[in-house]
């Protein structure tokens, strides 16, 4: 499967809401759906399939949401989606605290699920979608998308939740969170409560999202590393716990996974 694809981060006040906007296009014609696992992130995303649709397995993996546009929120394991007779797809990944701001709704409700992006935003979804199929040109797509969240924004995040996501991003997912609501001066309740509303997980499940992106960001810059050293370096117990967890979020061990596509951290290199 040959495909292209092109990077773009917001700037100035859309950067504190949307993470990154990328566009992969230019998929390889061939006579089977392209499927593409979707490994958790730490955040929530958007995708729009330019003339075409996807279809992602629900909960049960018996039922399929097949849509031309979709939001998934967070994830605490792998799933897989197939790309119909689509051109391409442009995604718009939510900083992990924003996604309630920009839907307009608790991030938890759509924890671990993909639903089609017209039940959220109706028919202004499908305007959006028939605009960015009708361009050519990327930056021209990446402008539209961009002014379409910036209205989307109506309130401020939580400053408290925000550093609690700088926090732990800073140290892999390491992090002691009994200090942490201490310093935000939150009790651990309201730490949880808060983080789940904003960032769709708790504060736990976040960190371990995080400690496992982590991983793959080291593995990324040092292909040699071994196990062991990768397994401490990313704060795990010992290297049985690491790849007992990283299996449970990916869906495989960490060398089959590393044999099967090169390490590539979308949360730290997104």
């Amino acid at each position: 499967m040959l495909m292209d694809c092109f990077i773009h981060k917001p700037k100035g006040f859309l950067s504190e809401y949307v993470k990154s906007i990328w566009i992969m296009d230019n998929f390889e014609k061939c006579d089977n759906d392209i499927c593409i696992p979707l490994i958790p992130s730490g955040c929530a995303e958007i995708v729009f399939h330019l003339d075409g649709k996807g279809k992602y397995a629900a909960n049960n993996f018996n039922d399929y949401l097949i849509t031309n546009a979709s939001v998934s929120g967070q994830k605490l394991y792998h799933k897989n989606y197939y790309s119909i007779n689509s051109s391409g797809i442009l995604a718009v990944i939510l900083q992990p605290d924003a996604s309630n701001i920009i839907l307009g709704m608790p991030s938890n409700l759509i924890s671990n699920a993909t639903i089609n992006l017209m039940d959220v935003f109706g028919n202004s979804a499908q305007y959006l979608l028939e605009q960015i199929n009708d361009e050519s040109d990327k930056n021209n797509m990446i402008s539209i998308v961009e002014k379409f969240f910036l209205k989307k924004i109506k309130n401020l995040k939580d400053k408290r939740i925000t550093q609690f996501v700088q926090e732990t991003t800073i140290q892999g997912g390491c992090v002691n969170l009994p200090q942490m609501a201490s310093r935000l001066n939150l009790s651990l309740r309201q730490l949880e409560r808060k983080v789940i509303e904003s960032v769709g997980l708790s504060p736990k499940e976040f960190s371990r999202i995080i400690r496992f992106q982590k991983s793959l960001f080291v593995k990324q810059h040092n292909l040699k590393i071994s196990l062991t050293t990768l397994s401490y370096e990313c704060g795990y117990f010992d290297q049985s716990h690491f790849i007992k967890e990283f299996k449970s979020i990916s869906g495989y061990a960490p060398k089959k996974f590393f044999k099967l596509s090169p390490a590539f951290s979308d949360y730290y290199s997104l």
